[in-house]
């Protein structure tokens, strides 16, 4: 009895197709995203949230996996699929916001503003780059009076 050989194909998956006279689809991404913005929540203790109106994610198939939001470099938010096309996020599945420091005036570096954080928006399908949306929001700055006698607010300074 005679095997035939095997071939070991090292390449770009679609030349590797293109042998066999079978073509790959590729998959589009698009992600729409509204402005998001930062509030103040707790001035007195340097606290503001960011929160997002919408976002939503649409895949010409079903491997869309998931939509990430990231606060200066770090995940804060993740939205997750299992063979979905499209997927969405909006202001009250997070209605608190996601929680970041608002910092004295001028510390962003603009006059009455505190400090500027940088919002990344992804989409992901598998097997591929993701869409990436970045955006700066600048937070209100937080009280002056934070902790001004040394204690939590409401002390007997």
């Amino acid at each position: 009895m005679r095997v035939a050989p095997r071939t070991l194909l090292i390449g770009p998956v679609s030349a590797a197709l293109a042998l066999f006279c079978v073509t790959a689809q590729s998959t589009t991404l698009s992600l729409n995203v509204s402005n998001p913005y930062c509030l103040t929540s707790q001035p007195e203790r340097n606290r503001c949230t960011i929160n997002v109106r919408s976002i939503s994610a649409v895949a010409s198939d079903s491997s869309l996996s998931r939509i990430e939001v990231a606060i200066d470099g770090k995940v804060r938010l993740v939205e997750t699929t299992f063979f979905e096309n499209s997927t969405y996020f909006n202001r009250t599945m997070v209605p608190d916001g996601l929680s970041v420091l608002c910092g004295f005036e001028g510390q962003g570096g603009a006059t009455g503003f505190g400090l500027i954080h940088a919002v990344g928006i992804s989409a992901f399908v598998s097997g591929s780059s993701p869409i990436v949306d970045v955006a700066n929001v600048t937070c209100p700055p937080a009280s002056d009076h934070i902790f001004g006698d040394g204690f939590e607010p409401g002390g007997a300074g």
